[in-house]
């Protein structure tokens, strides 16, 4: 019996460790267009971003890639808080160019935002990304960062990383002794 409340002891605290970090991060994604600048802009250029919201460690991990601007870039910027039929100032400048996975530690204030202002508006898609160039130095492309829910085959993935981690403990539970 006291090898069962062991085992269901580090089965919980296993879970408990296996779990919180996939459960603070969230995932966005922007499909970037002329078409979606305010105003439109007629371009054939087009992008995508990546986000990872990180809640946990307070960090934003963004990737983007995009195409076909009618002149060189010359910035790129997180605007909001702003609906898709709006503009709104830059909160946070982007590196030029594309990128892949570049960690952004979200300090207290973004803006004149609170970083829990900044992750709600994120949250809520009030946030875009926009690509400038020379050409359109207002901005050539953007897109609204969306809320994506991760396909099943990765909660699958996060639970099966946490039963892993349950019979390894078990495996050293059942050693020690």
């Amino acid at each position: 019996m006291m090898r069962l409340a062991r085992l269901a002891a580090a089965a919980g605290l296993a879970l408990a460790l296996a779990t919180p970090a996939a459960a603070e991060l969230r995932f966005f994604e922007a499909v970037l267009t002329g078409d979606q600048e305010v105003p439109p802009r007629a371009t054939p250029a087009t992008g995508n971003a990546f986000a990872i919201l990180d809640n946990t460690n307070n960090r934003l991990i963004i990737s983007l890639s995009f195409t076909d601007l009618l002149g060189p870039q010359v910035a790129a910027h997180i605007h909001g808080p702003a609906a898709p039929d709006a503009t709104a100032g830059v909160l946070i400048p982007l590196p030029l160019g594309t990128f892949v996975k570049h960690v952004i530690d979200l300090p207290p204030t973004i803006g004149a935002f609170t970083r829990k202002e900044f992750k709600g508006f994120l949250n809520d898609g009030l946030l875009y990304v926009n690509v400038h160039s020379q050409v359109f130095p207002g901005g050539e492309i953007r897109g609204h960062l969306l809320n994506v829910v991760p396909e099943p085959g990765v909660s699958a993935l996060a639970c099966g990383m946490g039963l892993a981690s349950l019979w390894a403990l078990r495996r050293r539970i059942v050693r020690a002794r």
